[in-house]
């Protein structure tokens, strides 16, 4: 297996997880532990070729003509660990997920984004190009973030904190990405850090440095970012076990290790970690014994842990970096099965408060067994593989006064007694754990739980009973792998040799063993068991003797001010341009349309020159009808005028597009007018019908503005752009246009074959745009039907019976229905080569559903039986996914010749064509454009209208109640706009006839 195909297989996990929830629901997550444990025995076949030094790597272009940004992917040592604890663990935790949550439960998105975060953090460790990496980073940020914000009520908050930390940590990490590929000159990270520029440029080392660290802190929960860690224990368990303690958490570790060999030796790379990393340590241990709450306890241990592994990589000598290694394979082991334990004691009491919890050791034996095997590897107590990784930890530390340039024997003693100190913490929590889960608690806040000293708590010990085999197995096996590995930890030797050599610049061949004789890393142990041990005993008194709280804030706190006051702040800043004052909105534009014109007249000294013979007759004819109906769209009262007048000149334009040879952008027009025209009349039925009355003088100065605007804006474009002859671009296009991908329709073949990404960018903002209608509209009116008072006025009339009013235009459509159809079909097909294409396809046939509404006689009638978004969705994917063609010839959204050598097409074409991906790309942005135009049908088609209640609160809250007759232009005779709406909410259902 290749590993291209490693990384595409966990990808295609995701839709394959979700066709089998269907039928299996939660015991999906079986399926996907299966999955996940083929694809992680097919990477241990890579074992043995990489302990032979051999660095499998595989490169696939993306951006081939920038800095040869491309697919790249490499597997040494350090990426092997890392991948192999990925897949495993994760595969363990889908197992687990299958019996932790209810069958009931909705589980679908869960196991989306979880299998989404196993692809992110798999292409991340095998990531050889810096971009890649970067993207696969943000990826996991992105997965993380959705996880927790499905967790209930209380999830959104947290996980936008997630987030923001977590993203601006991202932010840093691309910084560091793009400074290094100009400094360096590559994009490739294994050629980037074994550039000389590290060695020669300290002033860049250092900077980059600062913002690598900086990243994996955000990542990795090192303070002053550590908050985001517990507060993200909302998630459940399964989110925990694997993401807060095996994976997304690493990957801050795994950035730190793979930067590692440029930072030798650099002070301020050493300063951050250490310094950092040991505060965490300390802190994190604290917390952790303020806590009752076994998961946030779990959760400070998670810091803490963390804190020790970027205080040793700060160290940064062989030993150290063989010590974060082993311990990274150590914590992943131990945590994930502590944090599956938790959520199987709460399952099981329905609680997770070590002042609730009593006894449970005897009705939960297995559990007992297993967290404490857990705890006790985590503890550093011999002869677990936590007690080997401890042990190399404090040698590491140790390790730091060997180097003659390295550290002093002060400062070497002063790392290691703090590093002690943080692992007495880690023995006494660990000690609070399962004394706390399955004894009785004595400890402060006993009362406070409900029940007195010497009596049984609120949950009898008969409350809880063992968990089901199937649930407890798959946090049995990392516990039971952690006991046994302690007395071979030298089958990981030849593994961590190749990741250590990859994370540093030396040749070390670390050697693990359980028992190495006495020490100074072995005294050290005894004496951190030994005072660990008394803690422990004295819990009582410890506990009492603890802070619950030592600052008067808590990051968490601290971190909600900060996202609500740029919530806060950004809802000033709208406030600026939050208005109807036209004058406020065009203000900026205006400027900057003065500095092109003032740029247009430097350019050019003689604008006032102009040549007769570049018109036609034609060009005056059509000029003077613009004016017409542009000068009756300004002084018509009436909406609905202005609306027809703004359609013809739309129009007009249209036509002269067709006259200087432009047809696909004539055709662009004419098709968006009509859609546009049919939009305005179904936004007009929920407005007044005349605009409100203005001052001659108002009058007077938007016309001089306007006019201002219009000759600036023809200046500067007949100055900078309007005299100008082809250029070299585009006559490149034009004649070597069929030679390069057999297009012969120039404007199309631009936009899906040369400039395929940019179009691709403006689908999604195309798909955007129509999510953000969905979602205004949605607000905007009520949900309940009301009919407005317009239909009220042909009650009576011939024009009142919507039923029978539209007959002869609904037989008309009938009758085109086909044609119009097969219209859309042929301008899609032939695109590349005649005048069409996706977008102008996708206005014919947005054309049909215009008339489908306009000559239906009732708005449920044409109510669509499908998920009309999801047209949009698809066409996004489907552009998204004929990119990935692309590569077979070398980058992404490169045109893939399907068949050539052909000759007939339905438009009649003599020339020699070939079908390419690009036709599947324009069915993509076909239906993205067909969905976005059903959307604002659909949404404008409905009759409902503002709720008089909400109308009044809205108008007194912007202090306009006393200008609502004005701006609304209300007649004098029509009653008042309140009444008018109040009327439209209890009056019946419409009918979209009535307005036709």
């Amino acid at each position: 297996m290749s590993l291209m195909v490693l990384v595409l297989l966990t990808l295609l996990l995701v839709p394959a997880a979700s066709a089998v929830h269907t039928v299996l629901g939660r015991n999906t997550g079986w399926f996907a532990a299966a999955g996940l444990a083929v694809l992680g025995t097919a990477a241990v076949t890579w074992i043995p070729g990489v302990l032979d030094g051999e660095t499998p790597s595989e490169h696939l272009p993306w951006i081939p003509t920038a800095v040869d940004v491309g697919i790249s992917l490499r597997l040494d040592g350090l990426g092997l660990v890392f991948l192999l604890l990925v897949l495993f663990i994760g595969a363990l935790v889908m197992a687990y997920s299958a019996r932790y949550f209810s069958p009931k439960k909705k589980t679908s998105d869960f196991y989306l984004w979880m299998l989404l975060f196993v692809f992110a953090m798999s292409g991340m460790v095998l990531a050889d190009d810096m971009i890649l990496l970067f993207v696969f980073w943000e990826f996991t940020t992105l997965c993380s973030f959705f996880l927790i914000n499905r967790s209930g009520d209380k999830a959104p908050a947290p996980a936008q904190r997630t987030l923001l930390i977590t993203m601006a940590g991202g932010l840093g990490l691309l910084t560091a990405v793009l400074w290094t590929i100009v400094e360096t000159g590559t994009t490739s990270l294994s050629e980037a850090l074994e550039s000389d520029v590290w060695a020669e440029n300290t002033t860049f080392t250092s900077v980059v440095a600062v913002l690598i660290a900086f990243a994996a802190f955000t990542k990795s929960a090192q303070f002053p970012f550590h908050l985001w860690l517990p507060d993200a224990m909302v998630a459940p368990a399964p989110v925990s076990a694997y993401l807060h303690a095996a994976a997304m958490v690493k990957a801050g570790i795994y950035l730190l290790l793979r930067f590692s060999p440029v930072f030798e030796g650099v002070v301020i790379w050493q300063t951050l970690l250490i310094v950092c990393g040991l505060l965490t340590a300390l802190i994190g241990a604290l917390f952790a014994l303020q806590r009752h709450d076994i998961k946030e306890i779990m959760a400070y241990s998670t810091v803490s842990q963390l804190g020790f592994l970027v205080a040793v990589i700060g160290v940064g000598t062989p030993t150290a970096i063989a010590a974060a290694i082993i311990h990274v394979v150590a914590h992943a082991l131990f945590k994930s099965a502590l944090f599956m334990m938790v959520g199987i004691i709460e399952h099981e009491s329905h609680t997770r408060d070590i002042r609730v919890l009593n006894g449970l050791r005897k009705t939960m034996p297995v559990s007992f067994a297993i967290t404490l095997v857990g705890c006790l590897s985590m503890a550093g107590i011999p002869p677990l593989f936590g007690f080997v990784s401890k042990e190399n930890l404090l040698k590491g530390f140790l390790s730091a006064g060997e180097d003659p340039a390295g550290f002093g024997a002060g400062l070497t003693w002063t790392v290691t007694i703090l590093g002690v100190l943080a692992a007495v913490g880690t023995f006494a929590y660990c000690g609070r754990i399962v004394l706390g889960a399955f004894t009785s608690y004595r400890g402060v806040g006993r009362k406070d739980a409900g029940y007195d000293d010497g009596e049984h708590p609120l949950m009898d010990e008969h409350g809880a009973h063992e968990a089901p085999a199937s649930f407890y197995l798959p946090a049995l096996i990392p516990a039971f792998a952690g006991a046994v590995l302690g007395f071979m930890p030298f089958v990981f030797d030849d593994l961590i040799t190749q990741a250590t050599q990859a994370a540093s610049t030396s040749d070390y061949e670390p050697y693990f063993y359980l028992w190495g004789g006495i020490s100074t890393d072995l005294m050290l142990s005894v004496a951190i068991m030994g005072i660990g041990a008394v803690v422990v005993l004295g819990r009582t008194r410890v506990d009492s003797l603890v802070p619950r709280t030592i600052l008067p804030w808590t990051g968490v706190a601290v971190a909600e001010k900060m996202r609500t006051g740029s919530i806060a702040m950004g809802r000033k800043v709208g406030d600026l341009t939050r208005t109807d004052v036209h004058g406020v909105h065009l203000t900026v534009p205006g400027i900057f349309l003065f500095v092109i014109f003032v740029a247009g007249l430097v350019h050019v000294g003689d604008v006032g020159s102009f040549d007769p013979g570049h018109t036609v007759m034609a060009d005056w004819v059509l000029l003077g009808l613009l004016a017409i109906f542009l000068l009756g769209t300004v002084l018509t009262s009436s909406r609905t005028a202005a609306a027809v007048l703004a359609g013809g000149a739309g129009f007009v334009v249209g036509a002269w597009y067709f006259s200087l040879g432009a047809v696909d952008v004539g055709m662009t027009q004419l098709l968006v007018e009509i859609l546009t025209v049919v939009v305005l009349v179904l936004v007009l039925r929920k407005l007044p019908r005349k605009f409100h009355r203005v001052s001659r003088t108002r009058t007077a100065i938007s016309a001089a503005v306007a006019l201002a605007f219009g000759l600036m804006a023809f200046i500067a474009a007949f100055a900078l752009t309007g005299r100008s002859g082809q250029s070299d671009a585009g006559e490149w296009y034009l004649t070597e246009t069929y030679e390069a991908v057999g297009a012969l329709n120039t404007v199309n073949s631009i936009l899906v074959d040369f400039r395929a990404l940019d179009t691709f960018g403006e689908l999604v903002v195309l798909g955007v745009a129509g999510f953000a209608i969905l979602a205004v509209l949605n607000s905007a009116f009520s949900t309940t039907d009301s009919e407005p008072t317009e239909a009220k006025r042909w009650e009576g009339t011939a024009l009142g019976d919507s039923e029978n009013n539209t007959v002869a235009m609904r037989t008309v459509f009938k009758w085109m229905t086909p044609f119009i159809v097969l219209l859309s079909l042929i301008l899609l097909l032939r695109g590349h080569y005649e005048s069409g294409g996706g977008f102008i396809s996708a206005l014919v046939l947005g054309g049909f559903f215009a008339l489908r509404y306009l000559v239906a006689p009732s708005d449920s009638s044409v109510k669509l039986r499908f998920d009309y978004a999801m047209i949009i969705v698809g066409g996004i994917l489907v552009g998204a996914a004929t990119g990935f063609f692309g590569f077979i010839e070398g980058s992404y959204l490169r045109p893939i010749v399907i068949a050539e050598g052909l000759t007939w097409m339905p438009w009649g074409t003599d020339a020699g064509f070939a079908l390419t991906t690009a036709l599947v790309f324009d069915v993509g942005i076909y239906l993205a454009v067909v969905g976005t135009v059903l959307v604002a049908l659909d949404r404008l088609g409905q009759a409902q209208r503002y709720p008089a209640d909400l109308l009044r609160k809205h108008m007194r809250a912007q202090g306009q109640r006393d200008e609502i007759a004005m701006h609304a232009g209300a007649d004098p005779g029509d009653p008042p706009l309140e009444a008018q709406a109040e009327h439209a909410h209890k009056g019946p259902s419409p009918k979209a006839g009535d307005q036709a």
